[in-house]
């Protein structure tokens, strides 16, 4: 896992590549903890904007993991674009509302799902050289069954609250597909614009 972890599609000096790196963890850290609640400020707490902000913030999450397969070198750089925001999610309470502190239980599983997105962009794209956005619907995939399957068997065994299955089986189901999609398409536009 390691020696595909150490590629990159993009070559970068040190200095770049950890400017590059730090950039993208503070974002993957300041978006899902501050701009559900900017959203909401600015559009109204009962806004079709605000009601999809879930939408928003997981679509520039997915294309910053992206980023991160396609530009950063190991996995010491490239661990905080993976824990942070879940971690970010849940700290800022906005995201997902009530069903934030039950939130907590299924953050190991989005950091297993954020890895192999990663993983995945890194093994197909940059050593088998896989087209993008075929490597990004294999990446969204995984990432997708591998956090729905982490729901599926917590709620097995009764951890989450009646009050709040509806709402995280929705966020951890198929709302990680639509959100890896769209990130998928952000993160092409971010790619392209690297290329030139």
């Amino acid at each position: 896992m390691n020696r595909v972890l150490n590629k990159s599609w993009f070559s970068f000096d040190k200095k770049e590549e950890t400017r590059e790196s730090i950039i993208l963890i503070m974002l993957a850290l300041l978006i899902p903890m501050f701009l559900g609640k900017l959203i909401s400020l600015v559009f109204g707490e009962n806004s079709l904007v605000t009601s999809n902000s879930q939408v928003i913030i997981g679509t520039i999450v997915n294309s910053l993991l992206i980023v991160s397969a396609l530009n950063i070198k190991g996995i010491k750089k490239i661990i905080g674009v993976i824990i942070v925001p879940s971690v970010a999610s849940v700290l800022g309470g906005y995201l997902f509302g009530s069903a934030s502190v039950a939130m907590v239980w299924m953050i190991p599983g989005i950091w297993v799902g954020n890895l192999i997105f990663v993983y995945v962009f890194k093994k197909l794209m940059i050593e088998k050289k896989i087209n993008y956005f075929l490597t990004g619907l294999c990446a969204v995939t995984f990432k997708s069954l591998i956090i729905f399957g982490v729901f599926s068997l917590l709620n097995a065994f009764g951890v989450f609250p009646s009050s709040v299955i509806d709402t995280i089986k929705y966020s951890m189901g198929i709302m990680q597909g639509f959100t890896g999609i769209l990130g998928l398409l952000l993160g092409y536009l971010i790619y392209t614009s690297y290329r030139y």
